[in-house]
């Protein structure tokens, strides 16, 4: 069952056929190949790339190339992302995942807040409006670079940048023009097509991406289809570059969910069942940006960047008792302002200036009673509205950063971020726990509660010292001292549960050191990491559900990023995390699960690793191999279940057919090993999301 219009006008735009938008595209880089050969002025400086080289002297990055994300041709963002250090994205159904950086993987409504998501540099969703699963909003697939930061960039991007940073950046239009055209085939009725174009034209750069993709499942009445469009266009305005920029995706998924009981991923029988066939995600996201670069003086620059974003889903909590229809939605604008120069002996600054307003919503209903023999779930789960509010926010923030050159070897880099966001919350339902019809529920009242209209605000600073030597093999160490922030999301401070009428929440905040050694010897390029964190005010959910407040947590581990080149056609790419992540609390909560100081967080492996081996003749073919490792981890929070983890091995190849036409193969778990892509323990039942078996999928492209 669905309530709601989840189709803006737009969509009409993304499900053009796509013979009709390369046709269009086609026609328009015909008629700009017959016009003079065009040479825009460049500005060498890129606001994103300038902000995220501030951070590179004291502190660790890993970035996945143009060509690594294009040979992986990932169908999920964890084909890709899974081969970096310290992170971990836990695959659900269709498009659907949880995020770990440097972290466990994080469960709840508002836990994704740990984690800042970027489009070339810019929030893909408002402060406080973070979704769970929104890696499915962004083209990862054509991307052009894919950066993670790990552990805590409150300092330089503020607000979400708790546990790490994803950014991806999307492939910039090239000069010289030329179209890609990849059409892919698979098992379940899968295919894909992936269309670019480069167009010079105008005195203008123009390029357009698209996907469009079609999966049938592999479990029963499962299911998506997804669209996405990035258009990009540069144009040197005077002495501005200007980049402008449109992105919008589109998904309707069937989703499968959980099976259950002990270790039923193993059994054939369970594996392909879909408990939930009523289970949907609807979703649709637009974004828009002009980011306007200009020098600023000898050696500075000055980018001003406003964007607009909106988006809407809905989707059924199939994971629930209630099984609830939850819509939400937001619509934002803001401006991003940043400016940099040299003074000095080679000490370099840049600031940050950022402003911003969003309108969001969410709905939740709840159309049936509980299926259910317990009195107590039926009685506090009645059918009907179960929250329905609006809430506005603004964003205020400001952001410094010091690079000081003390000497021909050593740096000292000092960060310091300051904001403030503000909610103006207004509760359109019945203030309380009541019943729909005002009454009360019995054992103890509804589970659902609704606060009366409020607002909140929220002041954190975020603060980062780093020293970095370059020693004489040109090799080198760093050692920093980071503080995090994340303010409380809208779900968490609003949508309560049972006995409480008011969040007494504060933001979260993460003290961090990090000692790092990244280098090259000969044929070997290597970054070493070690870190310890401790985090404070935690907004915790547990397997059972019950909220959590001002939890403890402690984490420390060490990141290895290598690549060796072995020989001229042949490499070896090794990414390798150890990491415990501890509570570093009491609580013994009514109705949840006895946690105790010293306990393993649940869903946080102390291993994993990646390891690919690539095999490349240039001009000809190339092959991959790849090699995944998921350690054991505990499945609750009490530490009474664990999963035992599993290894997976991939294959990846390419053939040049001619110039430009190739063929691919990819074979995704080519063992047929049987493991759980999730596995959790909630409602005194075994929960797990198998993974996929054996899968065989094939490319053609072309280019022109």
């Amino acid at each position: 069952m669905q309530f709601y219009d989840q189709h803006p006008p737009w969509r009409r735009v993304l499900v053009l056929p796509a013979a009709c938008l390369i046709s269009l595209f086609s026609v328009a880089a015909g008629l700009a190949a017959q016009a003079e050969p065009l040479q825009l002025p460049t500005i060498a400086v890129n606001a994103d790339q300038q902000r995220s080289d501030v951070w590179q002297p004291v502190g660790n990055s890993s970035r996945l190339t143009e060509q690594e994300i294009s040979h992986t041709s990932a169908v999920h963002a964890a084909e890709l992302l899974n081969q970096l250090p310290g992170v971990w994205i836990s695959r659900g159904n269709g498009q659907e995942s949880l995020t770990a950086i440097r972290s466990p993987v994080l469960t709840g409504p508002g836990t994704c807040g740990a984690f800042l998501v970027l489009e070339n540099g810019i929030p893909i969703r408002p402060a406080g409006f973070c979704n769970v699963n929104n890696l499915f909003e962004i083209d990862y697939e054509q991307a052009g670079e894919i950066e993670v930061i790990r552990g805590p960039a409150s300092a330089l991007y503020g607000g979400n940048a708790l546990h790490g940073v994803i950014n991806v950046r999307n492939a910039q239009p090239d000069p010289a023009g030329g179209q890609l055209a990849r059409l892919e085939a698979g098992e379940h009725d899968f295919g894909r097509l992936l269309y670019s174009n480069n167009i010079v034209a105008d005195e203008s750069l123009w390029r357009v991406d698209y996907l469009g993709a079609h999966d049938g499942g592999w479990r029963d009445d499962s299911g998506y289809d997804q669209q996405k469009l990035v258009l990009q266009h540069h144009r040197q305005i005077g002495s501005w570059q200007a980049n402008g920029q449109l992105t919008g995706t589109w998904l309707e998924q069937e989703t499968a969910g959980y099976i259950f009981g002990e270790d039923a991923y193993k059994k054939a029988g369970l594996r392909r069942d879909n408990f939930n066939p009523e289970a949907y995600r609807n979703a649709w996201a637009t974004r828009a940006s002009l980011a306007m670069t200009k020098p600023w003086g000898d050696s500075g620059w000055l980018s001003l960047t406003p964007y607009i974003r909106s988006s809407k889903m809905e989707f059924l909590q199939h994971y629930l008792p209630e099984k609830s229809h939850e819509h939400n939605g937001q619509k934002s604008v803001g401006l991003l302002t940043t400016f940099g120069d040299e003074f000095g002996n080679g000490h370099l600054w840049n600031g940050t200036l950022q402003a911003e307003y969003a309108d969001g919503f969410l709905k939740e209903v709840q159309p049936y009673p509980v299926d259910s023999n317990s009195a107590f779930l039926v009685e506090t789960r009645p059918p009907g509205i179960h929250y329905d509010y609006q809430v506005d926010s603004i964003l205020l923030a400001g952001h410094a950063n010091i690079d000081w050159q003390l000497t021909p070897r050593l740096r000292l880099v000092n960060s310091l971020r300051l904001e403030t966001l503000r909610y103006d919350y207004d509760n359109q339902y019945l203030d309380g726990n009541s019943k729909p019809d005002g009454t009360p529920c019995g054992f103890g009242g509804c589970r659902f509660s609704r606060p009366a209209d409020r607002d909140d605000t929220f002041n954190n600073i975020g603060g980062r010292l780093g020293l970095n030597y370059t020693d004489s093999r040109q090799a080198q160490w760093y050692l920093t001292g980071g503080y995090g922030f994340r303010p409380p999301q809208a779900t968490e401070l609003y949508r309560l549960q049972s006995g409480q009428t008011v969040a007494d929440l504060d933001s979260e905040t993460i003290s961090s050191v990090e000692l790092g050694h990244r280098g090259y010897t000969g044929p070997i390029n290597y970054q070493l990491t070690l870190f310890a964190m401790s985090k404070h005010n935690v907004i915790l959910r547990d397997a059972t559900g019950a909220n959590i407040s001002n939890g403890k947590t402690r984490h420390h581990g060490v990141e290895l990023d290598l690549s060796w080149q072995i020989s001229s056609r042949q490499s070896l790419q090794l990414s390798a995390t150890q990491a415990l992540h501890r509570y570093a609390f009491d609580s013994n909560l009514r109705g949840g699960e006895k946690i105790h100081d010293g306990d393993e967080v649940d869903t946080s492996p102390r291993h994993m690793a990646s390891l690919i081996w690539r095999y490349e003749d240039p001009g000809d073919y190339w092959l991959e191999l790849q090699g995944q490792y998921m350690g054991s981890y505990s499945m609750d929070a009490a530490n009474r279940h664990r999963y035992a983890g599993h290894q997976t091995l991939d294959l990846r190849s390419g053939y040049a057919l001619t110039d430009k036409i190739g063929v691919r193969i990819s074979v995704i778990n080519v063992t047929n090993e049987d493991y759980a892509e999730r596995a959790d323990f909630a409602f005194g039942n075994y929960r797990y999301f198998p993974g996929e078996s054996r899968q065989v999928r094939l490319a053609l492209q072309t280019s022109w």
